[in-house]
């Protein structure tokens, strides 16, 4: 009996959600195997070469100061000519010991990092250093990585273009940044991120072994519930 395209899909899914920990039943199973899976994660996000990129550009736009906390203003170069924007939140007074810090990767509030304010100044208020970014999309970062979610450009998977990749590199240089500031105690970075955040959160993770601690809220999914339940299409 034929199918459908969309149900050999929803097969395919379903397959790769049931086996996707088929091989792996012990930490040591996943340590044989994560020097294959990450380089063809990076792959698949069609970043691999980018990574290699080591050398940061900053610009600094200046500071606002609250009561125990100060902001600077920063944007940073993703690839060449093409820049992020974020706010780092610093404890005043600043101690002299190097400080646990975090990297909050927002989900697509629509005026961006201000709009999570109250959750990065929690951060500080604990004794972190904070740096939220701006995603794709938000403030003076006017891209797009929603083609597939609601523009229907399905042309993107077949130029190998998946929507998390850019979202994945601006999260890698930001935790750039973050990690080369001088308060910051570089055994002991984090991220968070809610929605969109949530799902890169989750990725930089998995991707980048400076991160030590993930709390992922939201976003993440499996292909048999994208697939299945059409969450790609909102």
């Amino acid at each position: 009996m034929s199918i459908t395209l969309w149900q050999y899909y929803i097969k395919k899914a379903e397959q790769l959600s049931s086996k996707a920990l088929a091989n792996i039943k012990s930490r040591k199973d996943w340590e044989k195997q994560k020097g294959k899976l990450k380089p063809q994660f990076l792959e698949s996000m069609g970043i691999a070469e980018w990574i290699k990129v080591s050398q940061l550009k900053t610009e600094e736009y200046g500071e606002i100061k609250g009561k125990g906390y100060k902001i600077k203003k920063i944007a940073y170069e993703i690839i060449p000519h093409c820049w992020g924007t974020g706010h780092l939140y610093l404890p005043q007074p600043l101690p002299d010991t190097k400080l646990p810090a975090v990297l909050y990767v927002p989900g697509h509030n629509p005026i961006g990092t201000h709009g999570y304010h109250p959750h990065a100044l929690m951060w500080v208020q604990q004794g972190y250093i904070c740096f939220i970014i701006d995603s794709i999309e938000q403030s003076d970062n006017p891209g797009d990585h929603h083609g597939i979610y609601y523009q229907r450009r399905l042309d993107w998977v077949s130029l190998g273009y998946p929507g998390a990749g850019g979202e994945l590199l601006n999260s890698f240089r930001a935790l750039d940044f973050l990690y080369q500031q001088p308060n910051v105690d570089q055994e002991r970075i984090g991220v968070t991120g809610n929605s969109g955040g949530g799902a890169h959160s989750f990725f930089l993770a998995i991707a980048d072994p400076r991160i030590k601690v993930l709390a992922s809220s939201c976003g993440i999914s499996i292909p048999e519930y994208a697939i299945k339940d059409r969450h790609l299409f909102g």
